[in-house]
This record gives C-alpha cells, structure tokens and sequence, in this order.
C-alpha cells in the first residue's frame, strides 16, 4: 500500500548517515588495500578534480584537504605541517602534480 511505502522510505531515510559511514568504511579498507598503482591512479583523478582551471596545477590548500583525507582512510597519522614544510622553498602559488607526487610518496604512501 502507499502508506507502507512511505513508512518504509522514511526508515531507509532515517538510517541514511549509517549506511554512509559503513561506505565509508568500506571505502577506506579498500584504498589501504589497493596496489600502489591503482591508488595512485585514484590519487591523480583527485588531482586533476581539484584542477578546475585546467592549469595542471592545485593550491596548496586543496592538496592539505586532499592529503588529510588520504591519511585519514588510509589510517596512518597525518602531520599537518609537513606539507608547508615540503614547499617552504616554493612561492605561495599553487602545485603541479609532478611537485606533489614527491611528498604524497614520502609523507603519505610510505608510511602505509
């Protein structure tokens, strides 16, 4: 009856936020678990999302966000400062993916 598809639909509605966590959750183990290639090819699509200008370039901020959610599913510890100190030689402009490829090894992919 309609009265029973919409009380069905406001319970799937209602456990919504837990069915995303378990996706996320899923999600997670199966990025700590991917080859290094296959996560790396993930990585890059990310990359070339937050590259909206087409410049081949990212700012800085978006690779923090980018890297903190990478260590987060990844489960390893995530330093904050590392990537500032990374580029402290460079300007404040923003970074090819040749340039971030170098910290995302060293202070990410290594440490899995």
């Amino acid at each position: 009856s309609v009265s029973d598809t919409s009380s069905r639909d406001r319970g799937e509605w209602r456990n919504r936020p837990r069915l995303e966590q378990r996706d996320a959750a899923v999600t997670g183990t199966l990025i700590a678990m991917a080859p290094r290639d296959e996560l790396l090819k993930s990585i890059w699509h990310a990359f070339t999302a937050l590259d909206v200008d087409k410049s081949g370039k990212v700012s800085k901020s978006q690779l923090k966000v980018l890297s903190y959610n990478l260590c987060t599913l990844m489960k390893i510890p995530h330093d904050p400062v590392a990537l500032e100190e990374h580029f402290k030689d460079d300007d404040e402009g923003p970074v090819s993916n040749q340039g971030y490829m170098p910290y995302l090894n060293t202070f990410i992919l290594d440490k899995a």
